[in-house]
Formats: structure tokens, sequence, C-alpha cells
């Protein structure tokens, strides 16, 4: 289920970079910040990233769980992938504060709700690592419990899914971000 999520997850991050297409031509004279092109393309290339070392990381716990033979192995196997998925996040909002903000308009507020949305995965993150930490030892009630959480994580998901659109729309309402992401659309 958690495969299931996470790439629920990440077709939603592709459609990051591509829901501000579009042309325009406002100006930014007299704005201060990176130009729109390359704020894009950071910001881009950072969620671009982040997504593709998700999907390693996702990767490697779907081999990994084959050879899982005790309900210590599965919580340290999921405890372990989550920590990684926690530092690749921080890392990613290193990146979202070293890409500044765009020279347009409101570009300080688009950045900081960029930052915002993905900053949100945090928690999202840290309180599934907290639940698995949490279930119990025997294998019947681990795995009720696992389920019981990933419901809860998927909620969370579809919320930070929801919350990501409501700020690419926000960004699409620049012209000059529109245009800048165009050439943004990670493989």
């Amino acid at each position: 289920m958690r495969t299931r999520l996470w790439s629920r997850l990440i077709f939603g991050l592709v459609l990051a970079c591509v829901a501000c297409g579009g042309q325009g031509g406002e100006s930014s004279d007299n704005l201060t910040g990176t130009s729109a092109e390359k704020w894009s393309a950071d910001v881009c290339d950072a969620i671009a990233g982040w997504q593709v070392d998700f999907g390693a990381q996702d990767k490697l716990l779907r081999q990994a769980t084959s050879n899982v033979t005790s309900v210590r192995e599965a919580r340290e196997l999921i405890i372990a992938t989550t920590d990684n998925e926690i530092a690749r996040t921080t890392q990613l909002l290193r990146e979202l504060d070293a890409a500044g903000h765009p020279g347009v308009e409101n570009g300080e507020k688009i950045a900081g709700d960029y930052r915002q949305v993905y900053g949100s995965a945090l928690p999202i993150l840290e309180r599934y690592r907290d639940a698995v930490k949490a279930l119990p030892t025997d294998p019947q009630d681990f795995m009720q419990g696992l389920n019981k959480t990933e419901v809860n994580f998927a909620a969370d998901i579809d919320d930070f899914v929801a919350r990501r659109k409501a700020t690419n729309q926000e960004a699409a309402e620049s012209s000059q971000l529109r245009s800048a992401f165009i050439p943004c659309v990670p493989t």
C-alpha cells in the first residue's frame, strides 16, 4: 500500500513542474529576486531530484521486503526508509531556500508557499515513522496496525497533494513563471 501512496505522491509532484505551462510577458522591472527562468529551473531540479530519490527509496523498500522474516526487521526497514525520506526532504528544503525567490510579482510569497508545502511533508513522514515505531510486536497485530497507519498516511498524502496543487495554481498566475516552467518537466 505504501508503494501506491508514494506513486500517487510522485505523480502529483510531476505535475508540480507541468502545472505552470503557458505563455506570458509581464515585466519584472524593479522587482528583486532571481530571474523567473533560473528560479523555476532550480525549483524544478530540486523537486525532480527529490522525486527520483523517493522513487529509489520505494524501490529499495519493495525489494528488501521480500527478505523480511520478522516484525522487527519489517519495522527497522520501514523506519530506515522513512528516515532517509526525512533526510532527503530536509535537503529539498535547503535547495528551495538556496533558490531564493523569483523576481516576479508576489515572488517572495510564491517561494515561501513552495517551501511551506514541501516542508509539510516532514511532519507527515515523522508521524508515519513514529506510528510504525509504536506498532505492536505480534505479527498479526503489527499488520493490522500497519494497515491503519497506511490509511492515515494516505489521507495525509492526499492533503499534501491538494496543498501542492493550490500552490502551483498560485504560481501559474505569474505569466513569467508559466513560461519558465514549460521546459522544466521531470522525466
